[in-house]
């Protein structure tokens, strides 16, 4: 999930990412805001959460990046205005 200047709706694609019904989840949270700026606060305490600063740069190269981080077998776009309902991942995994 890349996040620049995203603090308006990250709780929501959070909460939205959280209540999914897929067991086998992770969200790889890219802080893409300048110097000084963060989302961190913003980010509940759950291991299934992973934080990464990191350098600005375009949505694509965070996707791929984030892809980098990834530990599981689907990849899924999760974005920082995400609200999604929550069978969404479950849902697209069944059609794999």
């Amino acid at each position: 999930m890349p996040a620049c200047y995203s603090d308006k709706y990250v709780g929501v694609a959070i909460q939205c990412f959280l209540n999914q019904t897929y067991d086998s989840r992770e969200l790889i949270v890219l802080d893409n805001n300048k110097e000084g700026e963060t989302i961190k606060h913003l980010l509940p305490e759950d291991e299934r959460i992973k934080y990464y600063r990191c350098e600005r740069r375009p949505v694509g190269a965070l996707r791929n990046l984030g892809n980098s981080y990834s530990t599981g077998d689907i990849i899924c776009n999760w974005d920082c205005d995400d609200w999604s309902h929550n069978t969404r991942i479950a849902e697209q995994a069944k059609c794999l």
